[in-house]
């Protein structure tokens, strides 16, 4: 360690909030002050708890829009990355005090699947080297 640099000593066991950017944070709060100014939403109804799917798929739909290089918002004048850095926000928060509807897709396993969706899963095509059909034919 340089001299001059500060050791943290988190014996207090306080977390270190001064090393989260305050830029990003103003963005997102920009984005939800402009949200509720603009009669779109109340103030917190976010915390009322929604499906978390509607949040994952705003979120989605502004990271992808950055990702083709669009960086503003058409809508709101804003960044679409702060609008995905609220809609994340909003998700961090769902998962740490379980509000809302957890509604996320879950792949179930061969375990858990429904024995006819296991069945109508296409297997590799295995060749009989007899002749005749394929070994994973159905006799359907």
């Amino acid at each position: 360690m340089s001299e001059g640099t500060k050791k943290y000593d988190r014996a207090d066991g306080k977390i270190m909030l001064e090393l989260l950017p305050s830029g990003p944070m103003r963005d997102m709060a920009e984005v939800m002050t402009a949200s509720v100014l603009s009669g779109k939403y109340e103030a917190h109804n976010w915390r009322l708890g929604l499906e978390w799917s509607r949040y994952h798929g705003s979120m989605m739909r502004h990271i992808l829009a950055w990702a083709e290089g669009e960086d503003i918002d058409p809508d709101s004048g804003l960044t679409h990355l702060a609008h995905a850095g609220c809609n994340l926000m909003f998700l961090l928060e769902y998962a740490r005090t379980k509000a809302g509807t957890d509604d996320r897709y879950k792949q179930p396993t061969v375990d858990e699947a429904e024995p006819e969706i296991v069945r109508s899963v296409p297997g590799p095509v295995i060749p009989n080297p007899v002749g005749g059909s394929n070994a994973n034919d159905s006799a359907d």
